[in-house]
């Protein structure tokens, strides 16, 4: 008869409390451009990719520093998913997709203009 204990695997147990909190669009997208320039994250070229059509959920992650970012179309909003390793923490939020669409145009038109 074989050793069971030969085929011992290690298993990881991950318990989170989730807390809601809230949040206004602006602040979100502040976050997102933070992300973008910070962590160098392709974040917004995700949401113009997942903003197309083609697709119904984008995705990116990255080892060092471990980052993981996920955005799905439904039918009135886009759900994002952040998780960095160093935080501990995933971050999960809804925006309801024409609101999101404007503020990208926007913060783009901002981006675009020469300060005074």
């Amino acid at each position: 008869m074989m050793d069971r204990t030969a085929h011992i695997s290690r298993v990881y147990v991950k318990s989170s409390r989730r807390k809601v909190e809230y949040a206004t669009l602006d602040y979100i997208l502040e976050s997102l451009h933070l992300m973008r320039a910070k962590d160098d994250l392709p974040v917004f070229k995700l949401l113009d990719i997942l903003a197309d059509g083609n697709v119904d959920s984008v995705s990116f992650s990255r080892d060092d520093p471990h980052c993981y970012f996920y955005a799905r179309a439904h039918k009135d909003y886009i759900s994002m998913i952040i998780r960095k390793s160093g935080e501990g923490e995933d971050i999960e939020f809804q925006v309801p997709y024409k609101m999101l669409k404007l503020a990208m145009r926007d913060s783009d038109e901002d981006l675009s203009e020469p300060s005074d």
